[in-house]
């Protein structure tokens, strides 16, 4: 993502690993070439490797096993055995190879443009085997101070492992790092010293909490739709029927699920350093507000004026095609927006085919909607766009992305979120993967 006017670079290019999307079984049927090129690869260490990296291979099979069986596939298994594997190649360098290396060590304990260390990279992605290794590498007498230093916007290490909910890796750094705990500490720890995101952004004007669309959540558990200058855009409303209310936010819980600000209170520098760079949701009320001529295009009837003739394609999941051959329904916009008319508590759930289209540079009929927000525009790249278009318990699956900025223009969705350590991948529609787990924990 690159912007102005505040940035030399930021690191969006993160050190990362693969993050598994599909089984082996998935990957022998597909592309065979991986699947036996991993294989291999999973042979060599298995041969090579000490007694943590074999224990983290039969788990990482044992995991996709299940996983082949409930159409979902956990990223963190195979991360963990890459982690662990590349860990004791850090290990060698630093701790055998250029033990003796001043420059070595100098190189290993140096800080990036955004004032990152390798330790917060490592903890960025969860790597517990990484961070101990990187940690062992350093003298005694620097640990405390290496694993306390702060990246440009004051987060260290640890902070990182915990926003991102890695635990295990929260407890290496702060076991590893020569840092005294004191009785009690548990507790004090989790808001010591975690820059306050939503305190960045200047407080909400008051003539715009007179519009209504305050800084706030509502967990009432409706589906009454949202409302903007067009009302509800002539788009059918739905009650909570047919929606297990076992599903909706509970009274006594946070009504959100995200930091929440006004549309009036957002800067993008903040945005891009406190929850692009360091992992967390923002909701933005009134962010998808568009012109007046704008928001007509996305009415039922503004829709099939501009778009009505083009063809869509409408699955149950978007990998549905690769994942069990099941092809797409094939439909003009406007057929498909009568399909949906035709919905009812009764039947919806039978009814699950719903239009995630990714459009092209060359869009003619949606592109309107891909025009970026004013918050945004001519701040980022823009490097593609989803066009979502559904109903009542219809929806992605989970799946892990880059960062994304999703608008909902009409209508009200219910979100499902997981910190970065839980990522995964849903092969089947949302409604039949809650149905099957009783409803989403996150």
């Amino acid at each position: 993502i690159i912007g102005s006017p505040w940035w030399n670079i930021l690191p969006m290019i993160r050190r990362s690993f693969l993050s598994p999307r599909q089984t082996l079984v998935q990957l022998e049927k597909q592309t065979p070439h991986v699947a036996a090129g991993m294989q291999r690869w999973f042979e060599a260490i298995r041969v090579s490797g000490n007694s943590q990296t074999q224990k983290l291979l039969k788990e990482f099979k044992t995991n996709d096993a299940a996983d082949v069986k409930t159409k979902t596939v956990h990223a963190r298994p195979m991360m963990r055995l890459m982690q662990q594997v590349h860990s004791k190649m850090v290990q060698h360098v630093f701790g055998v190879a250029c033990k003796e290396s001043a420059e070595a060590r100098k190189k290993l304990m140096a800080t990036d443009a955004n004032g990152m260390t390798v330790l917060h990279h490592v903890a960025s992605l969860g790597d517990t085997a990484g961070a101990k290794a990187i940690l062992k590498s350093v003298p005694k007498a620097q640990k405390a101070e290496f694993a306390a230093t702060r990246d440009l916007q004051g987060y260290r290490a640890e902070d990182w492992a915990r926003l991102g909910d890695f635990g295990e890796t929260l407890e290496t750094i702060r076991s590893n790092s020569g840092r005294k705990r004191a009785k009690g500490d548990e507790e004090v720890v989790e808001s010591d010293g975690l820059p306050d995101a939503l305190k960045q952004f200047a407080p909400v004007a008051t003539a715009e909490e007179d519009e209504g669309e305050e800084a706030t959540c509502s967990s009432a558990g409706g589906l009454d739709g949202s409302k903007s200058a067009c009302g509800n855009g002539g788009w059918q409303l739905w009650d909570s029927k047919g929606v297990p209310l076992e599903w909706m936010p509970k009274p006594d819980e946070p009504a959100c699920f995200a930091d929440t600000i006004h549309a009036s209170q957002f800067d993008v520098e903040v945005f891009m350093k406190h929850y692009v760079l360091h992992p967390r949701p923002l909701l933005i009320r009134g962010g998808a507000r568009l012109s007046p001529e704008m928001t007509q295009n996305y009415t039922k009837e503004g829709l099939i004026g501009v778009a009505g003739d083009r063809k869509v394609d409408a699955a149950r999941f978007p990998s549905a095609r690769e994942f069990d051959g099941s092809m797409p329904q094939v439909k003009l916009l406007r057929e498909y927006i009568e399909d949906l008319e035709g919905r009812s508590s009764e039947n919806a759930a039978k009814k699950l085919h719903y239009v995630y289209q990714r459009l092209t540079q060359d869009e003619v009929f949606l592109n309107f909607s891909a025009a970026l927000p004013s918050l945004i525009e001519g701040q980022v790249d823009h490097i593609g766009t989803n066009f979502y278009l559904g109903s009542t318990l219809m929806g992605v699956p989970p799946h892990h992305i880059s960062p994304a900025m999703d608008t909902l223009v009409f209508g009200r969705k219910l979100w499902f979120l997981e910190p970065p350590g839980r990522e995964f991948v849903v092969h089947e529609p949302q409604f039949d993967y809650l149905v099957r787990v009783d409803g989403a924990p996150a």
